[in-house]
């Protein structure tokens, strides 16, 4: 009788701790899904609790604040990160197999953390030193890594001396890091890995790159919409409502959707908010102005460009060179569109699908015509292929102190030729 008390008592603190780990997990889990699908600021630890089936309170007694739960997911995700640097290499691999089978493990953990990416996003007025400390260290989880793998394939005459080096470990990190957000349902992490390497460093062109077709009609239509955009710019920061505009846009992609409220927007302009709410009703509004400007324009050109009777090379030339303009000039509107999944799930932004559905059909004119003539190659299915040019394209926005001119021309010796010699 005495063992068998004894050996109960034992065994009861052993199962509350599982107990409680077990909860902490759920709750780590539903909170993972409600930020990939609400964002960080779109979410409340009311909202978690209701989706786990408890009491505001309880949640509490595991996680202190939203942000220590972040911290908890952002940990996790670094942790896979780092393990996945230290994974042993193949022996037999050649520098471009290491390249797509490390690409291949970090897009394996990018699915496994979606909710911990949006935290990565940003987190307005952090108030919590961890999260603090491990968003502001992201970069450096797998930087090394990236480095050693490319300064390989460069040493072996794996990537032609005109690619910028420097600009393609940055856009590997980050496109792969988060490669999750961006990933078409049903697409495998390997599949994305696969095609995000593939494009980088064999490129959609099938002969070398010895074409300059920066004296297409295509690309002389590029540059005529991009100067457009700086001659609207000087136009509008005349009227007041477009000076709004300008300086919320600003204010959404540093403290994200949810967290800005008409009070920022109106401090940031110099307003008072009655003054504010004479050109613009609510935030919303404001956003959905800044959005449609944005996704208006870049239906436009792709539009313009594919109207250009040219060869499919010169039309995909000069929808790389728009869309790294873009990039660059439109930094704000992208990183709010960071956040798209939430966006589309409101309902008030529909306008952005069918935009992104009208400037898909270009690119995928383009490869079409390219795959019948011989001159393009599709690493994958166009879906996933078009999916995954994006976020390469849009990441080389995140390239600190580079010009416009300088990753136009990264972008064309990598997505349109290929990094590595063929």
């Amino acid at each position: 009788m005495g063992m068998t008390r004894m050996g109960s008592a034992a065994l009861a603190p052993d199962t509350g701790r599982r107990g409680k780990q077990d909860k902490r997990t759920e709750i780590l889990a539903v909170s993972s899904d409600l930020f990939a699908a609400k964002g960080y600021t779109g979410t409340s630890m009311r909202d978690i609790a209701a989706d786990t089936g408890m009491l505001a309170g309880s949640l509490y007694y595991h996680f202190a604040s939203k942000e220590v739960l972040a911290a908890t997911m952002v940990r996790a995700l670094r942790d896979d990160v780092v393990a996945a640097t230290q994974s042993p290499e193949v022996p037999t691999d050649s520098p471009l197999d290491a390249i797509r089978r490390f690409a291949r493990r970090i897009a394996e953990v990018s699915a496994r953390h979606p909710g911990a990416l949006q935290v990565c996003h940003g987190v307005p007025e952090m108030r919590n030193a961890e999260l603090e400390t491990l968003l502001s260290s992201e970069p450096r989880w797998s930087d090394k890594k990236w480095q050693a793998l490319v300064g390989d394939a460069e040493n072996a005459s794996l990537v032609r001396p005109e690619v910028d080096t420097r600009i393609l470990r940055e856009v590997l990190r980050v496109a792969l890091t988060y490669s999750a957000t961006v990933a078409p349902t049903g697409s495998s992490a390997r599949r994305v890995a696969d095609c995000m390497v593939d494009m980088l460093f064999h490129g959609l062109a099938t002969k070398p790159a010895d074409d300059d077709l920066s004296d297409s009609e295509a690309a002389r239509v590029a540059r005529e919409v991009i100067t457009s955009w700086d001659r609207g710019d000087s136009r509008m920061l005349s009227d007041r409502r477009d000076r709004i505009l300008e300086a919320a846009r600003h204010v959404f992609a540093e403290r994200g959707c949810d967290a800005t409220t008409t009070r920022d927007i109106a401090n940031a302009v110099g307003l008072t908010q009655g003054s504010l709410y004479h050109h613009f009703d609510s935030r919303d509004a404001i956003l959905v102005a800044i959005l449609e400007g944005f996704s208006s324009r870049m239906r436009e050109a792709h539009e313009a460009i594919g109207a250009v009777a040219g060869t499919p090379l010169e039309t995909i030339d000069a929808l790389i060179r728009v869309r790294t303009a873009a990039g660059k000039r439109f930094e704000p509107e992208v990183s709010i569109l960071k956040s798209w999944a939430m966006l589309v799930a409101t309902g008030k932004f529909d306008f952005l699908e069918q935009d992104r559905r009208k400037t898909h059909r270009v690119w995928e004119r383009a490869c079409a015509a390219g795959v019948r003539d011989g001159s393009i190659t599709m690493p994958a299915s166009t879906r996933l292929v078009i999916q995954c040019l994006g976020e390469i394209l849009w990441s080389t926005h995140a390239v600190s102190r580079i010009s416009t001119e300088r990753l136009t021309r990264y972008n064309l010796e990598t997505v349109l030729w290929g990094a590595s010699p063929k």
